[in-house]
């Protein structure tokens, strides 16, 4: 399998005049060669083989970009549109629809008077594609609106009677991964080359709901159109879902306890200025390969003060493009407290001065954010509810129907409530239901093993699933921690919940948000510092005494608002002020 990266011709005097150009040989002319001379190819694509189609336009752009001249295939050209070249789109719409309501095949089998249907740029393509892969090395493959659009139906099964998703954007490359029968995969659309997109960082620490936040965020907005690189600071995660994202893996760093007073490598080893300047060189080299009109931190600034070291000086760069970056932070609906007024006023200080919007994921009516932070009222201008960021909303399980589920994100907190719920079980806790544990992958494997040889005949324990949505909707009650995901999880699916906050250290924010849930009568509060198998086999049989919450009516479409703001940001094309 190999990767190709398809990019479209840069304009002509044509394109300019929305005129269909088929195969007439139409040059770049001055302003294509100087929009070109602006491209800038991303480093991916250091040593890989350039063709590049015969016409004139197509082998301009590839010397342009390549420096030199390109191999050219004659299965690259462009389709033929016949009778209907020169004319400029409105009357080849006009022209198209006239034959389609006389019967005439929509999609891949139109075709316009004397000129190829787009199945017949399929027959000739396809073999290319085979070709490449046979020969092992990725390709960059200089061509025309029609090629892509083929190369792009292939790979997603589009069949031209709408339009394509997600769009396919000019001044930027498409890549897929083809297989040895020419298939191509869709890997990343519309990676920028006059610059654009969004570049998200994010950083977890102990658990992972940062980072699946993150991930859920970048794939609204590449659903949207718009290419994302997300650079993540934490521990790698198998098989995070991106949905074609670019992931950039930072040198990672975890918290060394729930504290988290001081972060530390893979092996233990504390933060020190190697580490830190390996880390803010990446970042800053990914900001000039990708040139975003978005930045986006996650948490910061009211979060993750201890990478400051990195974040400042991406803000600074980011604002320093041209045009600058649109900065934006992206928040959760409640803030750990701090322990003094200066460290608010920090926050403010930096949020009122380089950010230029603030998504915070919550529904006012519900958890505002100066519930958490005093001084909201000085980024009025600033702040963007977006809604509650429930994530798979729609994913289903033919497992939990009827038990107790318990789970404890995606870190490696949570032994104790794992233990506890065992006893629970064994207690008669839940009136005899299964129980069942979704213990996350953070936890060592001999740890897991140890819990799974403890259970009692009434429980199951099984690693973390993708379908935890889907189990909280057939459940008869969950029990959790309190953490964003989790909760996000169990609002969209209006279960019955016991939530026992995550509250360890100086960590106040699971406490606050179990107990605005609680007052609201949408879950039971226990307590971590009074978790006994008792009291959990007690709150657990509270809950299922109580009636079930059921959808409650706040909003919960925090990822979707997220990802058509975001994408709109960075399509905008005029430069908006700073509040």
């Amino acid at each position: 399998m190999i990767r190709v990266a398809l990019i479209r011709h840069a304009p002509t005097a044509w394109t300019a005049e929305r005129r269909v150009q088929g195969r007439s040989d139409v040059p770049l002319g001055a302003a294509g060669r100087a929009a070109a001379a602006t491209w800038r190819v991303p480093g991916e694509f250091a040593g890989w083989r350039w063709l590049s189609s015969p016409l004139a336009r197509a082998r301009e752009t590839a010397r342009i970009l390549h420096g030199r001249d390109a191999d050219t295939d004659d299965r690259l050209v462009e389709a033929s549109w016949g009778a209907w070249e020169g004319l400029d789109r409105p009357e080849v719409a006009r022209r198209e629809a006239a034959l389609v309501a006389a019967g005439a095949a929509p999609g891949l089998d139109f075709a316009p008077p004397g000129g190829d249907s787009p199945n017949a740029l399929w027959v000739r393509v396809k073999p290319l594609l085979a070709d490449l892969a046979a020969g092992g090395r990725d390709c960059v493959l200089v061509t025309h609106s029609g090629v892509l659009r083929i190369v792009h139906a292939m790979a997603t099964g589009w069949d031209m009677t709408d339009k394509p998703r997600p769009r396919i954007r000019d001044a930027c490359a498409q890549v897929y991964r083809i297989g040895r029968d020419g298939t191509p995969t869709l890997e990343r659309a519309n990676l920028p080359l006059d610059g654009g997109g969004v570049l998200i960082h994010v950083q977890h620490l102990l658990g992972v709901g940062h980072l699946m936040r993150a991930a859920a965020l970048a794939r609204a907005v590449v659903a949207r159109g718009v290419p994302v690189a997300l650079a993540s600071g934490g521990p790698p995660v198998a098989d995070l879902d991106t949905g074609g994202a670019r992931l950039v893996q930072l040198p990672p760093l975890r918290a060394e306890d729930a504290t988290f007073r001081r972060l530390v490598d893979p092996h233990g080893r504390p933060l020190d200025e190697s580490m830190r300047a390996a880390r803010r060189d990446r970042l800053l080299a990914l900001l000039d390969e990708t040139r975003p009109r978005v930045v986006v931190t996650e948490m910061f600034p009211f979060g993750r003060r201890a990478l400051r070291f990195e974040l400042l000086p991406l803000l600074d760069a980011a604002a320093a493009l041209d045009p600058p970056a649109r900065i934006v932070g992206s928040v959760r609906d409640i803030l750990v407290r701090k322990p003094n007024a200066d460290r608010y006023r920090e926050m403010a200080d930096i949020a009122s001065d380089r950010f230029d919007h603030i998504l915070v994921h919550s529904d006012p009516a519900v958890v505002p954010f100066e519930a958490s932070f005093p001084l909201a009222d000085r980024l009025a201008g600033r702040l963007r509810y977006t809604g509650f960021a429930a994530q798979a909303r729609n994913t289903t399980s033919a497992d939990g129907r009827d038990e107790v589920v318990v789970s404890a994100g995606g870190g490696p907190v949570g032994p104790r409530l794992f233990r506890c719920a065992l006893e629970a079980c064994r207690l008669g806790g839940g009136g005899g239901r299964r129980w069942r544990l979704l213990v996350a992958h953070g936890i060592d494997g001999e740890s897991f093993a140890a819990l799974r040889d403890a259970a009692p005949d009434a429980a199951r324990v099984e690693r973390a699933r993708p379908d935890f949505p889907g189990l909280l909707r057939n459940c008869a009650v969950s029990v959790s921690q309190a953490g964003y995901n989790t909760v996000m999880d169990i609002l969209a699916a209006g279960c019955r919940a016991v939530l026992v906050p995550f509250a360890e250290a100086a960590e106040t924010e699971q406490a606050q948000r179990a107990e605005i849930l609680a007052r609201r009568g949408l879950a039971t509060r226990l307590d971590q510092a009074t978790l006994t198998p008792e009291a959990l086999a007690a709150a657990v049989d509270a809950a299922l005494a109580g009636p079930a919450p059921g959808f409650p009516p706040v909003r919960m479409d925090g990822i979707e608002d997220s990802g058509t703001f975001l994408a709109d940001l960075a399509t905008a094309r005029t430069v908006m002020q700073r509040p």
